[in-house]
């Protein structure tokens, strides 16, 4: 098994520690070494409501929970698994907010899940987004 199918099938499982009703968790690596993961997660402590702009069950991105917990970024590369209630993937594209935070830390190669059985390794860099198509057996 190639190490982007062990990536993004221990981001599945992270994902399912993740207490949103849409389950997501992220993992970033260097090589072969895992520097760190994340889950998606509701907005709890006060420091990160705004309440002039948040709407109720405003949720901290997998992505976000991940590089938050790094210094050195750069190089590395971020696997993100979305998990339905029935246990298939679903698409976990990063929004354009993750997308931005992920290349101004450095971060450019990104492989998410789609609803497809299947994940797609993308190149931030690249500004038509090349995609490559990863399929389950």
């Amino acid at each position: 098994m190639s190490r982007e199918y062990r990536f993004i099938n221990l981001a599945i499982k992270i994902a399912g520690l993740s207490e949103h009703r849409f389950p997501l968790g992220a993992v970033i690596t260097r090589g072969s070494i895992i520097q760190s993961v994340g889950v998606n997660k509701y907005k709890s402590h006060p420091l990160q409501i705004n309440p002039n702009t948040d709407l109720p069950g405003d949720s901290i991105h997998a992505e976000f929970d991940a590089v938050s917990k790094m210094r050195n970024l750069i190089g590395n590369k971020i696997y993100i698994a979305r998990v339905r209630h029935d246990g298939s993937t679903g698409n976990a594209r990063p929004c354009r907010t993750c997308r931005i935070l992920l290349i101004n830390k450095g971060i450019y190669i990104v492989n998410y899940t789609t609803s497809q059985k299947g994940f797609i390794k993308e190149d931030l860099r690249d500004v038509s987004f090349t995609r490559s198509k990863f399929k389950w057996g």
